[in-house]
């Protein structure tokens, strides 16, 4: 029965993790992954360079993307065959570990089922490579494999900037588990350490250019927890689903905690692996600036599950209150599994898509478009979407775009930026207003008399963003 039940999640994960992962336009993130995929090396790396990440990411989407595949199997493929590694990485885990097969089999259904997973499965970006990443670090340390774990190691630091708190916390975590070998656990992270080096003075120069002008500006003990819970449940478009997933996950998970101290059963090397890297993300947060990411934490989510697995055993001893967990966790599991299975039918309010198909359907040769927004350029270049010879040019940036690109990034993925031409004609102007852009560019569109006519389309149900397209003659 055991046997089969594995089996079963098994295939089961499986899918929840292919389909559909085609369906679902490619969003910002995404698209900027699939235009630095299509650059030259050379330019690949000099983009990334004056971004926020570590290359390693782009570099692996770098084949397909000279495979003439389309632009979501660029970047998804290498994140969904990351996430079904996982489900093996994970599973060898825990038969590495003293829990006894009851908690073994329901550790692993609930990390094949985790909303979280499933979610970034299908998502092109690093976090499911991250999750991978660190699971085979922790297993190496399990099995004293310490090539494997500097390679891992390695690894995770050159695709995140995140991986930097990870194998901090397979450091501590790894001498918990076997302080008979912190030396070659210490040697194999510093090896990997050492040999990032030549990217940690960029970083250094990365982290100080985006200092007060990222778009993580808002930092709180509420934000935190919710980021933690983020890795388990996946994304929620209603208020409600996610009050809900917040407090389910944070009393189950409280009272596993509070149960494995009273029964002295505690993982603490879990423990440990789960909470080190958003401690460290808070300690920053503190005493640098914002630099809590939620979707970074997804890799915590496996040893989350191994925290609120563990009391399966004493739990199954008195059945009412097996029950009883069952009856918070499940219907908040199944309503968060079937709405991220069904995420290409989530309304989509971003504006780049349709302002392309309108633009494409109403193109005039010598029309000209002027934008205010990265991500409108970032769209059309990943989706190839605008009509042969058509000109896009960038306002020139007047202040800080929280978030934004650098100019060297944009001139490497050749995003032009420039005054509007004396000679324009028919002009498409895209005209963002955010508190991520500032006031001043929008107001010069307006002294450019680009926004006098009606908008042509805008978008709706966002109270924070204004995004409209508009024609004008010059």
């Amino acid at each position: 029965m055991t046997k089969r039940l594995l089996i079963a999640t098994a295939v089961l994960g499986v899918l929840l993790r292919i389909i559909p992962i085609w369906t679902r336009q490619p969003w910002y993130d995404e698209n900027f992954t699939i235009i630095l995929a299509r650059l030259p090396l050379s330019d690949l790396l000099a983009a990334t360079a004056w971004d926020v990440h570590p290359p390693l990411w782009y570099l692996l989407c770098w084949p397909l993307a000279h495979l003439n595949l389309p632009g979501w199997a660029i970047c998804r493929i290498p994140a969904l065959l990351a996430s079904l590694a996982s489900l093996w990485v994970f599973w060898q885990i825990l038969r590495e570990t003293a829990t006894s097969p009851r908690v073994r089999t329901a550790a692993f259904v609930l990390f094949a089922l985790l909303p979280t997973q499933i979610y970034y499965a299908q998502e092109g970006r690093q976090y499911a490579l991250l999750t991978l990443l660190f699971l085979l670090g922790w297993l190496c340390i399990l099995r004293r494999q310490w090539l494997g774990l500097f390679v891992s190691a390695l690894a995770m630091l050159y695709l995140h900037n995140y991986g930097i708190l990870y194998a901090a916390a397979l450091w501590l975590a790894g001498l918990v588990h076997g302080r008979g070998k912190w030396r070659q656990l210490t040697l194999a992270l510093l090896a990997a350490g050492i040999l990032f080096l030549p990217w940690v003075f960029l970083l250094f120069r990365q982290m100080t250019e985006i200092r007060g002008a990222h778009w993580m500006v808002h930092f709180t003990a509420a934000s935190a927890l919710s980021d933690i819970a983020h890795a388990f449940w996946s994304k929620s478009t209603s208020l409600a689903a996610i009050i809900l997933n917040f407090t389910v996950f944070w009393g189950i998970l409280g009272w596993s905690l509070i149960h494995g101290l009273r029964t002295r059963t505690l993982n603490l090397p879990a423990v440990l692996l789960a909470f080190i890297p958003p401690l460290l993300a808070v300690i920053g947060s503190l005493l640098w600036q914002p630099i809590m990411l939620f979707r970074a934490l997804v890799p915590i989510g496996a040893f989350l599950v191994l925290i609120i697995a563990a009391p399966l055993d004493w739990l199954s001893q008195f059945r009412w209150r097996l029950y009883l967990a069952g009856f918070f966790l499940l219907p908040a599991l199944l309503t968060n599994i079937a709405s991220t299975s069904i995420r290409h039918l989530w309304p989509d309010t971003d504006i780049e898509a349709p302002a392309l198909e309108y633009i494409a359907a109403h193109w005039q040769p010598g029309d000209l478009i002027y934008h205010n927004y990265d991500g409108l350029f970032v769209a059309a270049e990943a989706w190839q979407a605008l009509p042969p010879g058509a000109e896009m040019i960038r306002l020139p940036e007047c202040g800080t775009i929280l978030g934004g690109l650098s100019p060297e990034t944009r001139r490497r993925i050749g995003e032009i930026e420039a005054p509007l031409p004396a000679d324009a004609g028919r002009v498409w102007t895209f005209a963002l207003e955010s508190p991520h852009t500032p006031a001043c560019e929008y107001d010069q569109l307006q002294a450019l008399g680009l926004l006098d006519a009606p908008p042509v389309l805008c978008t709706e149900d966002d109270k924070l963003i204004l995004s409209c397209l508009y024609l004008v003659e010059k």
